[in-house]
């Protein structure tokens, strides 16, 4: 008598809730501003994040605030999408968001 088969299971994505920090933040479908990109608009609040990785470099207030870490979180509708680390709590300057797991490439991610 055979050893049943094992049965392959993918375990669901590990999630961190992070913060957005500002209103009317740019959901986008890759890690950059250029070109019509954008999925969504969200408002401050806690989100799910899957993992961030490096893209375009992004500055705000003045060039007070700078990242090129992006952030791959999970819309209400379980859709992902891209926010720059400017936009969430935790950084600092050209820093990854603790927490979140870093991955080399965008496609690893989505």
């Amino acid at each position: 008598m055979s050893a049943p088969e094992a049965t392959a299971r993918t375990a669901p994505p590990r999630t961190v809730t992070v913060q957005i920090i500002n209103a009317d933040t740019n959901v986008r479908t890759g890690v950059s501003t250029r070109g019509p990109n954008i999925i969504q608009t969200i408002q401050k609040g806690k989100v799910e994040a899957l993992c961030q990785c490096t893209g375009q470099d992004v500055s705000q207030n003045n060039n007070k605030v700078f990242n090129y870490w992006w952030v791959c979180i999970v819309l209400p509708n379980g859709r992902t999408g891209w926010v720059s680390a400017t936009n969430v709590k935790g950084g600092v300057n050209n820093g990854p968001i603790p927490e979140v797991p870093q991955h080399p490439t965008v496609n690893v991610c989505s």
